[in-house]
Formats: structure tokens, C-alpha cells, sequence
């Protein structure tokens, strides 16, 4: 049974914006989109990288321009204490760096992007004072890949007219990947908005796994 709830107010950083119009012409005005998504766990971190690509420079003010490559680590801990970085080292296909990662306040995670897209394929581990994490590609087991999230989101806007100027899609679109306990769903959910220039947006919150299970508003 398809499931659609009201979705709740996300933080900006979560914005995923899109306009109307013909889903084709959709995927051309993507300012974000995650393709590829690492991920690993212990008993004391939990670590993602979320790989694809965004406008630069980064700007929500529903106008698309170029994209170029990102790779956004993101660190929890399991710790109490807080410090304003955090050094990593990072493990591409046997290749360590060092990568210092900022506080995020508004989640109390840690964060980085490396500034560029990693492959579908490294093999990726993450080293955070002597503990190790291999990250896996889990995207791959997904029922519901990005680009079928931006076909499914798109269909799924309510007020497509918002997004139409002149019988032309005038918006930016942008897509990430959420954990659905924060608004009431269970695993990971694309996370689809669109964003025009006078500032009105619609989100929609696709499951990776079930195109069914969908959180509209």
C-alpha cells in the first residue's frame, strides 16, 4: 500500500529542490545529487561518504549552474567529548591522507568534503584514532538508484505549477540521502526537492528500497 504522510520541516542543509515540467527535462537542473553512498560502523563510529555532484559555487536561489565532483565524509562518534575538528585518515585503494573534518553544531556529526567524486568501485576505509572502518559501496544493493529517485520525485510534486515559467521549467533541483528515523520512516530515503527563484520549494522522500513507501508534501 503506497504510504504518503506530510512531510515535517527539514533543516536547510537538507534541502533537495526541483521544478515541473517534464521529468527528462529534470535532470538537467540538478544543482546536488548523490549517485554513490560508502558507508561503515563500529561499536564507536559510524562513518558515510555521499558521492556525486553539485553547483559551484553552492547557492540556493532556485538557478542552476555548473556542477563539478564532491565526496562529503560524514563522521558520528560514539563520545561525549566534543572538539571543534576532527583528523581522519583516509584509505583510497591503499593510497592514506590525512583529512581534517569540521563540527557540524546542528547535528553534533563531523564533516568533509575532499572535492572531488569518488569511483562506484574504491575500496575505502576510514582510521579515526586507532579505529578502522571498511565503508562499502551499500548503494549498489538499492532498489531505487538516483536517477529513478528524481523520476519518482518529480511525479510526486504537488504544486508542479510553481516551478513552470513561460511553459519552461525555471528551478534547481537537488537530491540527498536521509535517515528515515528522523521523520518516522525506517533506512535510508532520497530526499528530492525543488527550489525556484522566488524562494518556493517542494520536497518529496523516496525509500531506497520500496518506489511505494513515500513521504510528499
Amino acid at each position: 500500500m503506497k504510504k504518503i504522510f506530510c512531510l515535517f520541516p527539514l533543516l536547510l542543509v537538507c534541502l533537495c529542490c526541483f521544478g515541473c515540467g517534464k521529468s527528462g527535462d529534470v535532470y538537467g537542473l540538478m544543482s546536488e545529487q548523490t549517485q554513490v553512498y560508502f558507508y561503515g560502523e563500529n561499536d564507536w563510529v559510524k562513518v558515510n561518504v555521499a558521492v556525486g555532484k553539485r553547483e559551484n559555487p553552492y547557492i540556493l536561489d532556485g538557478k542552476h549552474n555548473a556542477t563539478v565532483g564532491f565526496s562529503l565524509i560524514t563522521v558520528e562518534v560514539a563520545d561525549e567529548h566534543v572538539d571543534e575538528g576532527l583528523e581522519i585518515t583516509l584509505c583510497i585503494n591503499g593510497i592514506d591522507s590525512k583529512v581534517l573534518l569540521e563540527l557540524n553544531p546542528l547535528n553534533m556529526t563531523y564533516m568533509a568534503d575532499i572535492g572531488y567524486a569518488l569511483n562506484e568501485n574504491d575500496k575505502i576505509s576510514v582510521t579515526i584514532k586507532n579505529y578502522s572502518v571498511a565503508l562499502e559501496n551499500i548503494s549498489k544493493n538499492f532498489s531505487i538508484d538516483y536517477r529513478s529517485a528524481i523520476k519518482i520525485g518529480f511525479a510526486q510534486i504537488k504544486n508542479v505549477k510553481l516551478f513552470y515559467e513561460n511553459n519552461h521549467l525555471k528551478c534547481e533541483g537537488y537530491l540527498k540521502l536521509l535517515d528515515g528515523n528522523k521523520f518516522g520512516g525506517e533506512g535510508l530515503y532520497w530526499h528530492f526537492t525543488l527550489l525556484n527563484a522566488k524562494g518556493d520549494s517542494e520536497s518529496v522522500l523516496i525509500s531506497v528500497i520500496d518506489e511505494n513507501d513515500v513521504f510528499a508534501g
